[in-house]
């Protein structure tokens, strides 16, 4: 599992004012790729995974959760429910299905698996936020040849609370293991134990300053 400092997100919060009914937790990191339209090819990126037990403070409790597309100038921040969580859990199921049906039969192939609507997005500049109460997320199945198939995470233009500027993220390529990856994080049991192991070593070290 790889490691990041909270420093995007919460630094984002606090500059949007944002106060968490519980405790924010960032639980997971995982390797992606976005295309460069620039360089024509595909660059290295990563995926932050945040957990928040009962939502923002101020609204029904809700369990949410955050999936970061940080770069280095505009991060995107995506939030979702636990049953926007199956939905995509039941898209990456689909996708292994595809590529297993691909892989069979050596053909390439491109075709949404499923558009499932998201709680919000949010995008930054700097300290310039732009929030988006009406975002989706479109999963694609994506062949590169006939044996390299890809998991696109898709975020179309949304509407934001600027009327003249819509959201409208980068897509997000995963290959097969990157998929598997964000299967197993997006696993709530999974979820979980990683909460209780940060939880459990913030304890300890608190117990070292006594």
């Amino acid at each position: 599992m790889f490691k990041k400092p909270l420093f995007t997100l919460l630094a984002l919060s606090m500059c949007l004012g944002l106060t968490y009914a519980e405790d924010l937790f960032q639980y997971d990191t995982l390797p992606a790729q976005k295309y460069n339209d620039l360089w024509s090819n595909m660059s290295d990126s990563l995926l932050n995974l945040y957990y928040l037990p009962l939502g923002f403070e101020g609204q029904a409790p809700e369990e949410l959760y955050i999936l970061e597309d940080a770069g280095d100038f505009t991060s995107f921040l995506y939030y979702f429910n636990n049953e926007q969580r199956i939905l995509i859990l039941q898209g990456i199921s689909k996708f292994k299905s595809w590529r297993d049906v691909a892989i069979k039969n050596a053909v390439s192939h491109q075709k949404s698996i499923i558009t499932l609507p998201l709680k919000q997005a949010r995008k930054s500049i700097g300290t310039s936020v732009l929030v988006s109460q009406s975002p989706s997320m479109d999963i694609i199945f994506f062949s590169q040849t006939p044996s390299n198939h890809m998991l696109v995470l898709d975020f179309p233009p949304s509407a934001s609370d600027n009327p003249f500027v819509d959201i409208e993220g980068d897509d997000i390529y995963l290959n097969y293991e990157n998929a598997i990856a964000l299967e197993k994080a997006l696993d709530l049991p999974t979820i979980k134990q990683l909460i209780t192991d940060i939880q459990t070593e913030k304890s300890n070290i608190d117990a070292l300053f006594q």
